[in-house]
């Protein structure tokens, strides 16, 4: 978009908008009918394919004191290729497939606002127009609605004079510029474990055609017990597909003059939850009812119900007995392991001379998180983890497939967030929607005040975004005064963020508002919408109402308003009027730069759950922690969900107060990491330590003792919420860094305790969703009693179905089972448990050891090779892939042997 404005600095007095390119990035669908809906034609418009442009602008308008604007008179076009299918009685009379779009619309107002905000020129165009669009002579009449935010720096004057006019060209705010990323849902059983892979995932063909059947053909009656997958079918018979007669095409034979046949087929299934689509390819002759894992599946050419007598509904002839029919059945009757297809085909008649049966079933694996993900520029995308599920374990990969491990006996529905870059050039979030806001919503005036880093806000509610009223899918419902008919015009909301070298992040706020808002950085205005006056007070309403309400407009943040350290965001929203039936609130901030992890979700964390007081040495990174106990997030009581089950104390009515928590992680370089951002899941109370200093805390005194009770409980929801907090990046160090966390309990007879963490670093990707629905289905987590678990199986390469526990593929000396318990690769010789080096200088004896992250270990002595004792204090949850310790050396010959597993 290009606008002309004089004077050629500010206040402008005059403007043209002479130049205008906008697209249309989302995909569209219109569909017109006619004739009471006999006749209709659909429209689709895939994004990017149509474009609106300046044909001719208007005169040039007056900009007045608020910078509003109406220049009218302007000539759009209308371009691009819209797919074209007439329905019904219109299907003769409208040209199908690709059809060019290509008309002008005349007559367009653009009346909008053009007004500055630190520095930043913000252009705001309602667009509402209408015009017969032209699909190769079939004119359709459409409207496009929207509004047209755009932004530029401030042209400096030229030669100082002001009667000049000056051209500035203003870049489009489009949120599309990133990748478009689909909403992805996926199925797992209890305790079940997903793998999807890359791209479509494939087809698996899981029976083939001209496999071998179990089969009986003696016209006997079977019931329904022959269905189940535990039928003993050992005494049938065995043959090969094409089973059948009189055709001289049968591989197999069967004997005539029955009505009906029975037909069996085991088949091995592993990750079973892998499938989006499950279809069959049935040859039969003349109908037939399928069976998998005794659910009815598929029917064909026979009535609804039937018994052994029952005949087909037609004859099977000529092409058709020949002809494999497809039919796609439920994915979600398989399951882990061994699996059953029961098939019966009956004859439409006891004389017929032929019958004909073979089948192939397949499976459409489950797609990868990118394959309806899309960049619009081309650029191949990468994937990676934002946010873990609160009920399970996602492995995400950069090509898209991951795994899913959902926490033992969970059901229901649940989800992570990934993102998607390309090229690198995907903001990061600083402070992502969610996250928890204070807010005022007593309709006073609060003057200008609030609106400063300084302000005490402490006073205020606090609640997690979206906020509002009326539309339901608030998390924080906000008040309007209790009088429908007179709502507050005005509500207030504060944050703060923290980050370091202010030049480089490349901010920008993502708001979502109903009806008008005015951001303020620091005491500064940086945006205000253009249906909010300048100077509007507490009790003014907005000029006019949303357009889209659920849109999120995009600000560019001026460099110049953000400080070193704390930062602070002040949002007022303002109504329409007092009868404004809903209110909305959310709020993100994006920063133009790459995202890393520091410490996941799911950790190993080192704890103290003794109730004893601590002090505050425990804070220091160099605080020996090696004594504590040690396992992976979320750690707790009392909710279900823990990975790690703490100790409360003896007596239920006096638990302990406090619980401690420490880990350590890697920053190669302290100066690249501009902003921290925190996921906390929490109960009740907490504080946060960086390196020993107080990043955050919540519901706790300053400086708690150890015995000090958090000051509020949460609610169930948070219990369950990874709660999004910027923290303060200047605590960190190049090297090893130390978090520190104390977890304090609201009252001595809680009934329950939740801790997990996770620690990004901003130092370029879109957020989305992956569903995953976890089925009441239970998926042994052994199926094959092998003594192995299913999911080490799969991730190993080792095949669920068969028992291949005392196998030795490696020839390393240690089983499939005995590597299954150390969790190192049965395929590889160099991943197996085993001292690597043992040394004795100066009375101490030195041992290494392999480790795998997250298994225990423990050292075992004796000095007789049949008599084995734990050797005190050894004993550890490693985080790395070697471990080294030193003894002192016994008085008598010693062996050692380090021990996990059973």
């Amino acid at each position: 978009m290009r606008a002309n404005l004089s004077p050629s600095s500010l206040p402008y007095n005059e403007i043209q908008i002479d130049d205008l390119n906008l697209r249309l990035d989302d995909d569209l669908r219109f569909r017109f009918r006619f004739a009471f809906g006999i006749a209709g034609v659909d429209a689709d418009i895939n994004g990017g394919a149509v474009s609106i442009l300046m044909n001719t602008p208007g005169s040039p308008s007056a900009v007045d004191a608020n910078g509003g604007f109406n220049q009218t008179g302007n000539e759009l076009r209308i371009v691009g290729i819209a797919t074209v299918n007439g329905t019904g009685l219109a299907s003769g009379a409208v040209p199908s497939g690709p059809q060019n779009l290509d008309t002008p619309v005349p007559n367009v107002d653009l009346t909008g606002t053009i007004v500055e905000n630190g520095g930043v020129l913000t252009l705001t165009i309602p667009l509402n127009f209408s015009g017969s669009f032209d699909f190769d002579g079939n004119n359709l009449e459409l409207a496009i609605s929207g509004t047209v935010v755009a932004t530029a720096p401030i042209p400096s004057a030229t030669g100082g004079e002001q009667s000049e006019p000056t051209t500035v060209t203003l870049n489009v705010i489009d949120d599309n510029d990133a990748p478009l990323l689909g909403e992805d849902v996926y199925y797992v059983d209890k305790n079940g474990f997903l793998e999807v892979s890359a791209g479509d995932g494939g087809v698996d063909t899981l029976i083939t055609k001209e496999s071998i059947w179990k089969y009986l053909d003696d016209g006997s009656d079977q019931g329904t017990a022959w269905r189940a997958a535990d039928f003993d079918d050992n005494t049938w018979t065995s043959g090969a597909g094409e089973l059948g007669f009189g055709d001289g095409d049968e591989g197999g034979g069967i004997n005539s003059g029955q009505v009906t046949y029975y037909f069996r087929k085991e088949f091995t299934v592993s990750n079973s939850r892998d499938v989006s689509s499950l279809f069959v390819d049935l040859l039969r002759d003349d109908g037939a009812v399928i069976y998998l894992n005794g659910i009815e599946v598929a029917r064909s050419n026979l009535p609804s119900t039937s018994n052994y007598l029952t005949l087909a509904v037609t004859t099977v002839g000529e092409q058709e007995e020949s002809r494999y029919l497809r039919y796609e059945i439920d994915p979600l009757a398989l399951i882990d392991g061994t699996n059953v297809l029961a098939v019966e085909v009956h004859q439409s008649s006891v004389t017929s001379t032929d019958l004909s049966f073979d089948l192939s079933l397949s499976r459409q694996r489950t797609a990868g998180l990118l394959t309806n993900d899309s960049d619009k520029e081309g650029d191949p995308l990468q994937a990676g983890e934002v946010s873990q599920a609160t009920n399970g374990t996602a492995v995400i990969q950069a090509d898209g497939a991951f795994t899913y491990l959902p926490n033992p006996g969970f059901t229901g529905e649940t989800g992570f967030l990934y993102e998607a870059g390309s090229s690198g050039n995907i903001p990061s979030v600083f402070l992502p929607r969610g996250a928890r806001w204070r807010y005022l919503d007593d309709g006073s005036d609060q003057g200008t005040i609030w609106r400063n880093a300084d302000f005490d806000d402490s006073s205020w509610s606090s609640g997690f975004s979206e906020m509002g009223y009326g539309d339901g899918d608030e998390l924080t419902e906000v008040g309007f005064g209790g009088d429908s008919s007179n709502r507050f015009a005005t509500t207030y909301f504060r944050n703060e963020f923290f980050l370091q070298d202010v030049a480089t992040t490349g901010l920008q706020f993502l708001i979502k508002r109903d009806d008008a808002a005015a951001i303020y950085l620091n005491g500064a205005e940086v945006y205000r919408d253009g249906n909010l006056a300048p100077g509007a007070t507490f009790s003014d309403y907005a000029l006019l109402q949303i357009e889209d309400e659920q849109e999120f407009a995009t600000v560019l943040v001026p460099p110049g308003q953000l400080v070193e350290g704390r930062n602070v965001v002040a949002v007022e929203v303002h109504q329409v009027n007092g009868t404004s039936s809903d209110l909305s609130f959310d709020f993100e901030i994006r920063a133009e730069i790459p995202a890393v992890t520091l410490v996941d979700q799911k950790r190993v964390w080192n704890y103290l759950d003794d109730g004893s007081d601590q002090g505050t040495g425990w804070r220091d990174p160099d605080f020996e922690d090696r004594v504590w106990s040690a396992g992976p997030a979320p750690l707790g009581y009392g909710n279900g969900n823990q990975a790690t089950s703490l100790s409360f104390g003896s007596d239920p009515n006096n638990k302990h107060e406090t619980s401690y928590f420490r880990t350590s992680f890697e920053v190669a370089d302290e100066s690249l990491v501009k902003g921290l951002l925190l996921r906390l899941l929490m109960d009740d109370g907490m504080a946060v330590y960086l390196n020993g200093v107080e990043v955050y805390r919540k519901n706790l005194t300053a400086d708690p003792p150890y015995d000090a009770l958090a000051t509020a409980a949460v609610s169930d929801f948070e219990e369950l919420y990874y709660e999004p907090v910027s923290i303060d990046p200047s605590a960190l160090v190049t090297g090893k860094n130390t978090l520190a966390v104390e977890i304090h309990q609201a009252s001595l007879t809680s009934s329950d305790l939740v801790f997990d963490l996770e620690l990004s670093a901003t130092v370029s990707s879109v957020i989305q969703r992956g569903r995953v629905v976890v089925l009441e289905s239970e998926a042994p987590a052994d199926s094959d009693n092998d003594g192995m678990l299913d999911s080490y199986e799969r991730a190993f390469g080792l095949i669920v179905g068969i028992d291949d526990s005392a196998l030795d593929p490696d020839q390393d000396g240690h089983s499939n089972l005995q590597e299954s318990w150390a969790y190192t690769g049965p395929f590889d010789p160099n991943s197996r448990l085993r001292i690597t080096a043992i040394s004795i200088s100066n009375g101490m004896v030195d041992l290494d050891f392999t480790t795998v992250a997250g298994i225990v270990y423990r050292l075992e002595a004796s000095t007789n090779l049949i008599d084995w004792s734990p050797v005190d204090g050894v004993s550890l949850t490693a985080v790395t892939t070697n471990w080294s310790f030193s003894l002192p050396k016994p008085a008598e010959d010693t062996y050692w042997r380090v021990v996990t597993g059973p």
